[in-house]
């Protein structure tokens, strides 16, 4: 007898949060999953200056904030990152990227 591994579930994002900030030039999208821990964060990011450091920040509805993922801008054009934060997403209100010295490149909101 043969026995296979199941096939992997369909793993269906359960909400889509984007921004734009004219300002900053900075664009995002984020795609976020259901985890038991929280929530697993697919970010697609545009329009950062090569070289700054930023922070993905995941704002609860509690008014709580997590840092769910930190990078340096080491390209020109779009980036991909993945991050994570222990805020379910049903308790998510919105994601914020800024960069370490503070300064909010863009808003992400439902």
């Amino acid at each position: 007898i043969v026995t296979r591994p199941a096939p992997p579930t369909q793993v269906v994002a359960v909400a889509h949060l984007s921004g734009a900030d004219q300002s900053t030039g900075v664009r995002a999208s984020a795609e976020l999953y259901t985890e038991a821990w929280g929530t697993s964060i697919h970010l697609d990011v545009s329009g950062v200056t090569p070289g700054d450091q930023c922070e993905l920040v995941a704002i609860g509805q509690d008014g709580s904030q997590q840092v769910a993922g930190t990078w340096t801008v080491g390209y020109t054009g779009g980036v991909e990152i993945d991050g994570a934060t222990g805020i379910s997403p049903s308790q998510l209100s919105s994601l914020q990227i800024v960069t370490l010295s503070g300064t909010e490149l863009v808003a992400l909101q439902g």
